[in-house]
This record gives C-alpha cells, structure tokens and sequence, in this order.
C-alpha cells in the first residue's frame, strides 16, 4: 500500500496546524507505510477512514514537553550543566530535550518548544541569533535562558588564567551582557556568582543550580575496602593527588608563576620526600624538575568517559584543591570535592567560600600538609573521613529526584513560578517572591 495526497501540501508557516488526508491506492510490490521523505509532524498522520488499517499510534514523547539546548562545548561544562541533565529527563520520560552546537534558525522548529538554552556564547553573531530566539519565543511562547557556569568579563579573570585572551575583546564583553539582559532567565552554578551577575547585568531572574554528577558515571568507583589497602599500602609515603586545569596554572608564564598554587610550593616542595604529590592535568611549573625526577608525579588528563576511571586508577589517599582568594575562584563550584567524594577520597580544600562545604580545609601550605597527616593519623580517623566524604557525594547525585528535578523546573516552570519546589532548595529568594505575590 501506498498513499497518495488528494491536494497539494500547503507552505508551512510559524504557527500553523495542518494534517494530512490521504486516499490509499494499490501500487505492486509497494510495502506499507508513509511515502519516503513524510515528514512525521506534532500531532500525528491521520489517515483516511478504513476498517482494515488500525488507528494510528500517538509519537513516541509527544506528551512530554520540550526543550532546545545549545551547548558551550560537549566535554565539559556543556556535560555537566546540560547534556548529562538532558539525558535523565529524557530516559525517565520527564521530558524531550534535543541539542545543538550548530544554530537551527528555521522558526518551524521550534513550534511546541517550551524553553531554548542557549550556554555561555558571547559573540556578535551568537547575539544575533540569540535575538532571533527572543522574539521568536515572544510569539512562540517559549522563554530563554542563558546558562554560564563562570566568570567571562575579563577585568576579573585572573591574569594567569590561560583563556583570559578569549574575553579581552570588549565586543564580546558587550555581546555577553547583552544576551544575559535580554535572557528571561539566567542558570549559574553558585549564590556568589548569582549575586555576582545580578549586579553585572541588572538581570534579577538569576537561579542556582549546582555541578551534580551522575550516578551512572561515577558511582561504581566507590570501594572501601580498596581505601583501606591503600591506607597501609602508603603509609610510610601517603599519595595526596590534585586535579587541575591549566586555567588555574600559568602555563604562559605571564604572571611570573604566580597562579592558584604558588602559596602551597614551599611546603610541597619541602614534604616531597615524605608525601607523594600526584598531579593530574597539569601542575604548577616550577615544580617540574621534581616531576622529572620522579619524587613527584604527573599522569595525563582522562577523558570525559574515563575521568572517573582515572581517579579510581590513581590509587591516592587523598585529594586537595588550591585557590587564590579572587572574584573568578569565589564563583567557581565546589566540583572538585564532589568528585573526590563520588571516589571516597577525603579531599583538602582552600578555605574560602567555594568549598564552605568541606569537612577538611587549609590557608597555607604548610596547613595543608599538617591536614594530610592529621587525616592519616590511624586507620580509623582516615576511614571515618573517606565514609564522611561518600556520604556527601549521596546528597549530590544528578540522579537524585531533589536534583535532576532542579532542572526540569527551570526549563519548563516559569521564574519564581508556586509550581518550583525543589529549585527553593539552592533559591529560597524565589519563594520570598511566590509569598510576595
């Protein structure tokens, strides 16, 4: 069976609802089905009446709302903040979410759509489209928002930050604030950088939603008696690793070696021949003679895939983290605790806002070696922390209901809405302005 159209298929146009009627004719040879090239459009095909055919069956998803998200990159933020959020809404038919790293410009694409994401652009050109997305939800009635998960106005990222060179046009200044004035709404990672922006932009619909990651990526990593093998195993020389992006480093050597890390070198330095310093993804320069001489090491970054594989192979005892005390460190998220606590390594953090989380903390380097060993002063002290540090990475699971749907709300419940419960959470704020109303 084939179908043929009685009439011709009217032009398509931004709001219109159309369907089509078809007579059946016999070709020979001819299998069932839609003519190749149909396209299947919301709401189905509805066939001319014959007892012979069953009724046709509903799209798969065309109950559950849409969304549209335009990702920053696909191996980092753009995962964290949006690709892996997407997926469990999706798996769990909470919603149908596509992405793009390319822009769909054809309004009839976006028909139905409740929300677009756009994530962290700053260009002339993505403003442009951006723009397109505005008026176009205005008669669409989708809203966008605009989701960045750092600093991106240059007068605060610090000098030794290696993508610094990306921000300093003032084209992309203007072109960033832009888009985040006109957003309907703007997502961040943490209340500093929320603060941080509403002042920035004059934009007050800012929301939190923290870095969770998902328990299908990181939760078969967890091993305590493995922890405690390694307890013993490194005893006489403990391995305390640190997992760093070159934005933190200054790998261009414009600041003299003065970076995130240059406070704790001394004391590292000092403890080399006592404490392994494991250093993954990069490490600060001058410590590269003891790289090369093997009293400290270094291990290649993993990919995204294998990264939880790669903190799991690395056999520590503990992790640490080091930050400046600066704007751009103080709106960063507290990503390398939850990671290290995913693991059950206990990790050691600066002592600022970012990690106000953290049960182990220090200012200087030599406070962060004293933590090393007070957390390895015993079997018991030390597991008691690595069962503290996974007891906080259960709180933080993308796949928890509090968190997954954190993200459902933002995308399909309007700003301050009485429909968001779990974005209260991390947005109390928003409930002063439901009580307000």
């Amino acid at each position: 069976m084939a179908l043929k159209f009685k009439e011709k298929t009217p032009e398509l146009s931004v709001g219109m609802s159309f369907r089509y009627e078809p007579v059946i004719i016999n070709i020979p040879g001819m299998p069932p089905g839609l003519p190749i090239g149909t396209r299947l459009l919301h709401g189905g095909v509805h066939l001319a009446r014959n007892p012979s055919i069953p009724p046709p069956l509903d799209l798969p998803g065309s109950n559950l709302p849409r969304s549209v998200s335009y990702l920053a990159d696909k191996n980092g933020c753009g995962f964290w903040r949006l690709i892996a959020p997407d997926l469990l809404l999706d798996l769990n038919q909470k919603a149908l979410i596509n992405e793009f790293s390319v822009m769909v410009t054809d309004p009839r694409w976006y028909q139905g759509v409740k929300s677009v994401i756009v994530q962290r652009q700053a260009t002339p050109h993505q403003l442009q489209f951006f723009e397109m997305l505005k008026n176009l939800g205005q008669q669409l009635n989708f809203k966008v928002l605009y989701e960045i998960d750092d600093i991106i106005f240059k007068e605060d990222i610090p000098l030794y930050n290696r993508c610094r060179v990306a921000f300093e046009d003032p084209i992309v200044t203007e072109s960033t604030l832009k888009m985040m004035q006109l957003a309907d709404e703007i997502i961040v990672t943490c209340d500093f950088m929320k603060d941080y922006y509403k002042e920035k932009t004059g934009n007050k619909n800012i929301t939190v939603i923290p870095n969770y990651p998902g328990r299908f990526w990181f939760d078969r990593f967890y091993d305590e008696n493995k922890l405690e093998k390694s307890y013993y195993k490194h005893k006489k020389m403990p391995r305390v690793g640190a997992f760093i992006s070159g934005t933190h480093i200054d790998v261009m050597n414009k600041t003299n070696q003065k970076d995130d890390y240059t406070h704790t070198l001394n004391a590292i330095i000092r403890s080399r021949k006592d404490i392994k310093w494991v250093w993954t993804g990069a490490y600060p320069l001058p410590l590269k003679p003891f790289i090369d001489s093997g009293e400290m090491e270094y291990r290649e970054w993993a990919n995204l895939l294998q990264f939880p594989k790669s903190m799991y192979d690395a056999d520590l005892n503990l992790t640490f983290v080091a930050l400046e005390d600066n704007i751009f460190n103080k709106s960063k998220s507290n990503i390398k605790l939850v990671e290290s606590a995913c693991v059950g390594y206990p990790c050691i953090c600066q002592d600022m806002i970012t990690y106000e989380d953290a049960i182990l903390k220090f200012k200087t380097g030599d406070e962060l070696v004293d933590q090393v060993w007070s957390s390895l002063k015993d079997v018991d002290v030390y597991m008691k922390l690595c069962k503290k540090s996974r007891a906080y990475s259960e709180l933080k699971w993308l796949d928890n209901e509090n968190n997954i749907m954190k993200h459902y709300e933002v995308k399909f419940t309007p700003y301050s809405s009485p429909e968001r419960k779990y974005l209260l959470e991390t947005n109390p704020d928003q409930k002063i302005s439901v009580d307000v109303k």
